[in-house]
């Protein structure tokens, strides 16, 4: 299982990245970070193994909707393809709180 953070904070001065359009929030250093780890750590994974991805904030879900509570399986390439574009989609907004993950 790979958790994927949405979170977004600064740290300096009082400003705040929600108030920062969604393209600057996907592209800021950070977050591609997250993505691109992501992105490679999917590529580690072997054929035969099964993963599931989540993003999180104040809520957790699947990043392919409809597929909580399921593993999928990494030999389906389109299907892992989809979910690292949806990855890739995702916008990071308001905080994190971690033990969302564990309540999925």
């Amino acid at each position: 299982m790979i958790v994927l953070p949405v979170c977004w904070k600064h740290h300096s001065e009082h400003n705040s990245y929600a108030e920062y359009g969604d393209e600057r929030k996907r592209s800021a250093p950070k977050w591609q970070r997250v993505v691109n780890t992501v992105d490679w750590v999917s590529t580690q994974l072997p054929i035969t193994s099964q993963y599931q991805i989540w993003n999180f904030n104040t809520e957790t879900e699947s990043v392919i909707p409809g597929t909580e509570g399921f593993w999928l399986e990494v030999a389906d390439r389109d299907q892992l393809s989809e979910t690292i574009e949806n990855v890739k989609e995702l916008v990071p907004n308001n905080g994190t709180n971690p033990a969302q993950v564990f309540r999925a």
